[in-house]
């Protein structure tokens, strides 16, 4: 297949490159702001997003940008199928970036009802891997515990839908191939775990003498204590991750 991608460069988009390619499909890098226009493309997958971390929540311009981004893509890139990625977020969040994922869907949602074009929005919960920039959870960890320091946490009774970030990539690779109809699905292992255990997983994979300070801070406002996502895609394609969470702490640790 020919297939455009966004988003290439960032930490989901670059495993979905070497997914697609080792598939065999001929994949074509756009910018979200790209101005050009294509034709002969069998899909468009949309990665690109700017300001995922919680520290871009709440900008509101910054957010919104990324939904006129979107629109911008459909008008210069017509093809027969768009995957584009959402976030737990729009399920258990009302902040600016939950609110722009989901204007975001309902906007690729109407053009490809008014054009035929098959629609997948795949809603991502808590990836994790190789690449993942040091402000996220479990790299922020694995720093602190590799430098023999105190980690003061929150009670880490919180619970996560962890997914390899390999495995996200494969899945998506497998829909853009697939037959089935589009449709706006859960992408998660469908396993939830305290954070706590995580943590705990990681100071013994990296031998860290470090104390673990639960309850050192305060959950933030607005956590949400249980994370959990449907079991639809699995069935629906099949498909069920390759990594456990164990192997893919320890391969970080490593």
């Amino acid at each position: 297949m020919n297939i455009l991608l966004t988003g290439a460069s960032g930490f989901i988009g670059r495993h979905v490159f070497t997914a697609l390619d080792r598939a065999g499909h001929h994949v074509r890098v756009i910018g979200s702001k790209d101005t050009s226009e294509t034709s002969g493309f069998d899909a468009l997958i949309h990665c690109g997003w700017h300001g995922v971390h919680s520290e871009f929540h709440h900008q509101l311009g910054l957010q919104f940008d990324n939904v006129a981004a979107a629109g911008r893509l459909l008008d210069r890139h017509p093809v027969k199928t768009i995957i584009a990625l959402g976030s737990q977020c729009e399920v258990y969040a009302t902040h600016a970036y939950a609110q722009a994922k989901q204007a975001a869907r309902w906007l690729f949602h109407d053009y490809c009802q008014a054009r035929g074009v098959r629609f997948f929005w795949l809603r991502l919960f808590a990836l994790y891997g190789p690449g993942q920039d040091e402000s996220w959870v479990i790299p922020s960890v694995i720093k602190t515990l590799r430098a023999n320091e105190p980690l003061d946490f929150t009670e880490g009774r919180q619970r996560y839908d962890f997914l390899h970030v390999t495995d996200a990539a494969a899945a998506i690779a497998r829909v853009v191939a697939s037959q089935q109809p589009g449709d706006v699905l859960d992408l998660a292992s469908g396993h939830s775990i305290e954070l706590r255990e995580v943590v705990e997983m990681l100071k013994r994979f990296t031998g860290s003498t470090s104390p673990l300070n639960f309850g050192a801070r305060p959950y933030p406002p607005g956590q949400v204590m249980n994370m959990e996502a449907s079991p639809l895609f699995q069935g629906r394609f099949n498909w069920y991750p390759a990594v456990t969470l164990e192997a893919g702490l320890k391969q970080l640790c490593q």
